[in-house]
């Protein structure tokens, strides 16, 4: 089958008369039918083979070069260098010999294979040993390698292509220009890959852009940049990826993915990096090892979904970051241990979701030793729910600057307050149905904002000796609370304590055998303005009350 620009002048002539197909003329008179649809290479046999499995050719340039018509070349074992460029014009088959190794490279040392296709082009059982690219039309790759070349590896363009059992590895840099060591790069198009590896990859592994893909089952490595890149509106489905000891993981920047069951750690800078215009969902997945902190977001119009997960030990930052976005936010149902600097903290977005995650073990921040807390929105809206937070070197729940609902979370033992709201951060902050329990401080503080805190239950709060606290809730710094139907016993000093010119209604409260009092007031600045009505107190330490305001 000649190339479309290498064909002859006699077949030209021939598929005018006859009006034959492209990929070779396909009338009777002028083929063999003892020669068959297969045409045969093997670089071991005597000059003037006609292609026949009898009689094959030696070159695989003599076999494209054939004008009958054919749907088959087969290949014998051996290294064969092979025309580039190179056209296809209709369905055709490039497969190696079973039980050998057949190796295609470049007619020209250091060349790269660049085929071309207006149909099909199917590779099987084959090793490369030049780059390849592939331009349009249909490609399917079954059990083919690319080994030790210079990157791209394997690159194909605005082409329809399937993978199934592709291993790419060994790949170089051009000398003198960083980056350029890339293992696949899909520019358009489609891709469905099953069953393969890219490692020993310089740069990126697998480079997706603007390409519609469903991965499965892939080992993915690469030392500099991240093995698996998604970008310029890609659109992804991932399944079964795995990624161990890299730089970066993953990387999504302006596209879409969907990651499922991957398996990622010992990624030195994160495991999952989102950029501006990414959509980010992760489910049913394990990080673990990856020092700077698995899964961070940040940037304009991102949106993340992380949903079944595990997120274990990351030595230098939080668990999970997200920043700087007005796209949705959902974190739930995952479990995320050993995390220093926090495990998910969230700062300058809205809508957040936290809900039915295990937060645990975490420890401070190396650089900044006071952030050790559970779950933190900073300048940041959302709810969070159904979560069970503890043993954290700082606060379970924390909200700075921030706004929305605390519901129905488990915290403690931790070593810091259970749950802080701290600054005012707009509308006032719902804290309802809580179970709070081993707090060190306070169960729940409110200082300089606004909450309502309903039907919490705050017991065994830890009295912290010279910096005093050790409350059930405590109030100050003109916090603004009302407090309704909470259940505050056993607590290390007071069921409840307020301070410094705050305002406030205690309604309905259950204060029971508290060290110190049910309820305290602290008169030491500005005059409060609190309202105690029908609350209940026994057996605390001091008394029901000790008061000041008039």
């Amino acid at each position: 089958m000649r190339s479309l620009h290498e064909s002859s002048t006699k077949r030209w002539a021939l598929c005018l008369s006859f009006g034959c197909l492209l990929v070779g003329c396909s009338d009777d008179s002028d083929t063999d039918p003892a020669l068959g649809t297969t045409v045969y290479v093997d670089q071991s046999a005597a000059d003037g083979g006609d292609g026949s499995a009898a009689h094959p050719f030696r070159t695989v340039r003599e076999a494209l070069e054939v004008e009958r018509a054919f749907e088959t070349i087969s290949i014998a074992a051996g290294d064969y260098p092979v025309p580039s460029p190179w056209a296809f014009d209709a369905t055709v088959t490039v497969t190696g010999a079973d039980g050998g190794t057949t190796t295609l490279d470049g007619e020209e040392t250091g060349a790269r294979i660049a085929w071309t296709s207006s149909a099909k082009l199917t590779l099987t059982t084959l090793g490369f040993a030049a780059p390849f690219s592939f331009d349009s039309g249909e490609l399917e790759l079954a059990d083919v390698t690319v080994s030790e070349v210079v990157g791209p590896a394997l690159e194909t363009i605005e082409a329809t292509t399937r993978f199934e059992r592709v291993a790419v590895s060994g790949v170089t840099e051009v000398d003198g220009q960083p980056g350029t060591g890339d293992g696949i790069v899909v520019s358009g198009g489609s891709l469905q890959w099953s069953d393969g590896t890219a490692s020993n990859v310089p740069d990126r592994a697998l480079v997706l852009e603007g390409a519609t893909a469903t991965l499965a089952d892939l080992t993915l490595t690469s030392r500099d940049r991240a093995p698996l890149t998604v970008s310029d509106g890609a659109a992804v489905t991932a399944q079964g990826i795995m990624i161990d000891q890299v730089s970066l993981g993953v990387f999504v920047d302006e596209a879409s993915l969907e990651l499922i069951g991957a398996t990622i750690s010992g990624a030195t800078t994160a495991g999952l990096l989102a950029s501006a215009g990414s959509t980010t969902i992760v489910t049913d997945s394990t990080f673990s090892n990856c020092p700077e902190g698995h899964v961070a977001l940040i940037g304009a119009g991102a949106s993340l979904t992380l949903e079944r997960n595990r997120f274990e030990d990351a030595a230098n930052n939080a668990c999970i970051s997200a920043a700087q976005t007005d796209g949705s936010v959902v974190i739930r149902d995952n479990q995320i241990d050993g995390c220093a600097g926090g495990g998910i903290t969230l700062s300058h977005l809205t809508g957040a979701e936290i809900t039915g995650n295990e937060v645990a073990n975490i420890t401070p921040d190396p650089l900044f030793e006071e952030l050790a807390d559970g779950i933190t929105l900073y300048d940041a809206e959302g709810t969070v729910s159904g979560n069970t937070v503890h043993h954290t070197d700082g606060y379970g729940i924390s909200l700075i600057r921030g706004q929305g609902i605390i519901a129905d979370n488990v915290v403690g033992p931790v070593d810091g307050v259970g749950i802080s709201i701290v600054e005012l951060g707009g509308a006032r902050v719902q804290v309802a149905g809580n179970t709070i329990t081993q707090a060190r401080g306070a169960g729940v503080m409110v200082l300089e904002a606004a909450a309502d805190l309903t039907d919490n239950t705050i017991s065994e709060t830890i009295f912290l000796g010279s910096e005093g606290l050790g409350d059930g809730i405590a109030f100050g710094l003109g916090a603004d609370v009302t407090a309704t139907g909470n259940q505050c016993f056993d607590n290390g000093t007071n069921g409840i304590v307020f301070l410094d010119g705050v305002t406030g209604e205690l309604t309905g409260n259950t204060l029971t055998a508290n060290n110190l009092y049910g309820i305290k007031e602290h008169c030491t600045g500005p005059v409060n303005q609190v309202t105690l009505t029908d609350n209940i107190f026994a057996d605390n330490g001091m008394g029901p009350t000790d008061l000041c305001s008039p």
